[in-house]
């Protein structure tokens, strides 16, 4: 597995290279990891007056900045990485290196907004969602893996984009950890159950007792019927979660009582007119929520 992680110095780095850093089984086969800085260049205006060499000793000192603590934070660790600075504007950067080293998983570290300010995750982050279709891990906080065993929810919906997060399970399974347990989530929204409810009663309605539970799992059958052979095929046990409401707040409520460690789900992939509105559930739960989330969107 190819990983590349883009840094930049701050705490939330610092959760994500401590999130790599707990994956003990992973790092034991020897993934090849490649840790990216991204110095802001000189305004062109000042270059007239700084000889070259003076510029480029410059950029290699900013870098080196970013990449010394981590060294240190690194050392005794197994988590063997090459160092690679590039300059330019940040989510371009990233952005050219990704597609320059094609690499299977993508993680950053990104600034937690309030609910209020949920499509605003990030100016960088989300510059990078916008221009890449890699698989995206997210750190938000410092609720990082204890233990090499994690707890993950996979979210399905049906979708394109739920049967690829599955296969990314699937195929990269030794990244989650041996022993580890997966919730297999859907949620359906409370205006589906209602229409729902008026197909037999020809006007839409509330749904409540047994009739809510029924019509919620056959909710959940439609949702899966695609993802649970290949989970089964792959020998994956997992828990079935079932609920109903906003599928943000929803996911971001089952993970806090799950305690899970991870949340996978797949989200629709935009080009940079849209980046704001990279698929309205996963930016709810990057808002809402602490847990790191792995996007993917092919």
């Amino acid at each position: 597995m190819k990983i590349l992680i883009a840094v930049d110095g701050s705490i939330y780095t610092d959760h994500a290279i401590e999130f790599l850093a707990s994956r003990e089984g992973f790092l034991a086969g020897s993934p090849q990891i490649e840790m990216l800085s991204v110095v802001p260049p000189i305004p062109a205006g000042a270059l007239r007056f700084v000889e070259r060499d003076a510029v480029e000793g410059y950029y290699k000192d900013s870098a080196e900045k970013i990449f010394k603590p981590i060294r240190k934070f690194l050392k005794g660790k197994n988590l063997p990485v090459d160092e690679v600075y590039v300059v330019g504007e940040p989510a371009e950067g990233v952005a050219d290196e990704v597609a320059r080293n094609a690499p299977d998983l993508l993680v950053m570290g990104s600034r937690g907004r309030s609910s209020l300010k949920g499509l605003f995750l990030g100016s960088v982050t989300r510059g990078v969602l916008a221009r890449t279709s890699t698989p995206t891990l997210i750190v938000r906080s410092d609720l990082v893996p204890k233990k090499d065993a994690m707890r993950v929810g996979i979210a399905v919906d049906g979708s394109p984009q739920s049967k690829a997060a599955v296969r990314f399970v699937i195929k990269h399974r030794d990244f989650f950890g041996a022993g580890s347990r997966f919730y297999l989530i859907h949620v359906t929204s409370d205006v589906s159950l209602t229409l729902l409810a008026g197909v037999s009663t020809g006007a839409p309605q509330p749904l409540q007792g047994t009739d809510l539970e029924a019509i919620k799992e056959a909710a959940w059958t439609e949702a899966t019927e695609d993802v649970v052979p290949m989970l089964a095929k792959a020998g994956i046990e997992y828990e079935k979660v079932c609920t109903e409401g906003a599928a943000g707040d929803a996911l971001a409520k089952i993970a806090k009582k799950k305690k899970l460690n991870l949340m996978v789900m797949g989200t629709h992939g935009y080009g940079r007119f849209k980046s704001a509105f990279l698929g309205s559930t996963a930016m709810r739960i990057l808002a809402k929520g602490e847990v790191p989330v792995l996007l993917v969107r092919k």
